[in-house]
């Protein structure tokens, strides 16, 4: 089994996914596929690809790229909304507050 991690520069999309025929999915993601999420953002390029023996591993590990990637991109998203993070307060003035989620 593959998993794999695709990347659309075009809208900044990324995919995660797993499959037993990589070049038959990627056809799909790029070319042949009508109505997968992943038609409405082609091109995609190919960022990350393992293999894994068994289908099971192969889940396990897109799920974990999946929570990973998304923390990522959450962090990286308020980072660019708030400037900083965690937002640093001047010389002289009351601290920040700091921010809950």
């Amino acid at each position: 089994f593959t998993v794999y991690v695709l990347y659309s520069s075009k809208f900044n999309k990324h995919y995660t996914g797993f499959s037993s025929d990589f070049e038959k999915r990627l056809n799909s993601h790029n070319e042949l596929g009508k109505k997968d999420w992943t038609t409405r953002y082609r091109p995609w390029a190919i960022i990350l690809k393992e293999e894994y023996k068994t289908k099971p591993e192969a889940m396990a590990r897109r799920n974990g790229l999946n929570q990973a990637l998304g923390e990522f991109l959450l962090i990286h998203s308020i980072t660019d909304s708030l400037g900083s993070y965690p937002p640093q307060a001047d010389v002289g003035s009351n601290p920040a507050p700091a921010f809950c989620f």
